[in-house]
């Protein structure tokens, strides 16, 4: 990213706050170091609980202005009830939300962004129609990959089945994401080799994890059979 001042439009469906699973902790520390470097970050977000949204407006240090959008998951489930009608896979359809969409034309309408960001998959149906401006997807993960991991591993038919239409539509969906995006960002060379095989990858930028050794200064100390596991084990991969 250059190095003038960027007004930036960050769209997420999970509010990053409490800092709590690695998609929090991501995106936070992710935007954290765009405001740190002075660019502007409007983040429209979906919140589900209103403690987690008091809690983030007492901590602005990753955004400069923040519009929440009520997350309503009567209504999340019954628009994952399209996915099997559409193209688009049920992780998609679930996170969209219909009111969040109007909030993000409006700001791209009435406001003059430089870049908009959406964060996974989730976030493509609301950026995508937006072509007059520049549009990045944090696809983090190629959860395509995850898919056909888990097809190998489930023994039921059904099973198979269910989880095989997700991999299509998931794999048809990131390689429209990189068509449809002008940069799209993993968090790994695995996971960009991977993608390499259905999409085209030549905007792709590979940004990993890493852990800010100024701030969190080893301690050296002998520790026996001790592990320490950061993530969330709804999250399948984990």
């Amino acid at each position: 990213m250059e190095n003038e001042v960027k007004n930036i439009l960050y769209v997420t469906t999970r509010l990053p706050w409490p800092l709590i699973g690695g998609d929090r902790v991501n995106i936070y520390n992710y935007l954290k170091e765009l405001k740190n470097k002075g660019h502007k970050i409007t983040l429209v977000t979906l919140v589900s609980d209103d403690d987690d949204l008091i809690g983030a407006l007492d901590h602005s240090e990753f955004y400069t202005k923040l519009v929440p959008v009520k997350f309503n998951k009567k209504f999340a489930y019954l628009n994952a009830v399209k996915a099997i009608f559409s193209d688009r896979p049920f992780i998609v359809e679930y996170f969209y939300n219909r009111q969040m969409q109007k909030v993000i034309d409006d700001e791209l309408a009435t406001r003059q962004y430089d870049l908009v960001i959406g964060y996974i998959i989730r976030s493509l149906p609301y950026i995508q129609k937006h072509k007059n401006i520049k549009r990045i997807v944090h696809l983090c993960d190629a959860i395509s990959m995850m898919y056909e991991r888990r097809l190998k591993e489930k023994p039921s038919l059904f099973d198979r089945f269910k989880i095989g239409i997700e991999y299509i539509k998931v794999k048809n969906y990131e390689k429209k994401a990189c068509i449809t995006s002008d940069k799209q960002v993993l968090i790994s060379e695995i996971d960009k080799k991977y993608l390499a095989k259905f999409a085209n990858v030549s905007n792709v930028e590979v940004i990993g994890f890493a852990t800010d050794t100024d701030y969190y200064s080893p301690i050296y100390c002998k520790k026996e059979n001790n592990i320490c596991f950061v993530g969330s084990m709804q999250y399948i991969p984990n």
